[in-house]
C-alpha cells in the first residue's frame, strides 16, 4: 500500500501536494518527520537499531522516528510512529512538545520539518515489542550513554540533531565536545 505525503512551503504550511513516499522529492519540497524521545521513570532513553532492510541508513541507531502521512499532525504521527514500531502506546497526552526545526534531506535538496516530542513513561524499561521491518534491535540507555553514542556510533543524522537541539531539556548538562557520528545514506 503505498504512503503519500504532504508537502509543505517554506513557511511550514502544507501546499496541498502530496508526494508518494519513495518517490524523488524536489529541490526545496518539505515534508513532516517526527522524533520521539522516550524517558522511563529511571530516566534512561529508549534507542532502536533501524533494521537491515531498510532503504536509508540500515543497522543505524535511533530514537522512535518516522514520517508523517498525508493529512497527519506531527503528534498524530508521534502517536502512530511510537505504536507500530516499538507496541508503547501512552496516548496523545503523555508527548510533550519539544519544539519544530528544520534539516535538510541528504543531498536531495529538499527539507525536513522536524517535530520532536518527548514522552516520559510513568515506570522502568518497559518491554518493547519491535516491528521487525522497522527495527531490529533496542535498548534503554542512560543520557550519558546516548551521548556517547551520538558521538561515536554511526546513527540515522536526526536523532543525534535532536538531541543536540533539545539537550538542555533531555539531559542538563555541559555541552557536548565533539560532532556526532553519521553515516553515510539518504532519506527519501
Amino acid at each position: 500500500m503505498d504512503e503519500w505525503l504532504d508537502i509543505y512551503d517554506e513557511h511550514q504550511r502544507p501546499t496541498g501536494r502530496l508526494r508518494r513516499r519513495g518517490d524523488p522529492i524536489e529541490p526545496g519540497e518539505r515534508y513532516l518527520v517526527v522524533t520521539v524521545f522516550v524517558r522511563d521513570s529511571g530516566g534512561r532513553f529508549l534507542t532502536t537499531r533501524r533494521s537491515p532492510q531498510k532503504a536509508y541508513y540500515p543497522g543505524c541507531w535511533e530514537v522512535t522516528s518516522g514520517t508523517a502521512q498525508a493529512k497527519e499532525d506531527g503528534l498524530a504521527a508521534a502517536v502512530r510512529e511510537l505504536a507500530e514500531e516499538t507496541g508503547l502506546a501512552p496516548g496523545p497526552a503523555a508527548f510533550h512538545y519539544l519544539g519544530r526545526l528544520e534539516h535538510p534531506t541528504d543531498g536531495q535538496g529538499g527539507i525536513f520539518i522536524l517535530d520532536h516530542f518527548l514522552v516520559q513513561l510513568p515506570s522502568a524499561a518497559p518491554a518493547i515489542r519491535m516491528q521487525p521491518e522497522e527495527v531490529a534491535d533496542w535498548r534503554w540507555r542512560t543520557p550519558d550513554e546516548v551521548e556517547q553514542l551520538c558521538r561515536t556510533t554511526p546513527m540515522e543524522p536526526l536523532t543525534p540533531f535532536g538531541w543536540q537541539a533539545f539537550r538542555a531539556i533531555l539531559h542538563p548538562g555541559p555541552p557536548a565536545t565533539s560532532e556526532p557520528n553519521r553515516s553515510g545514506g539518504s532519506y527519501g
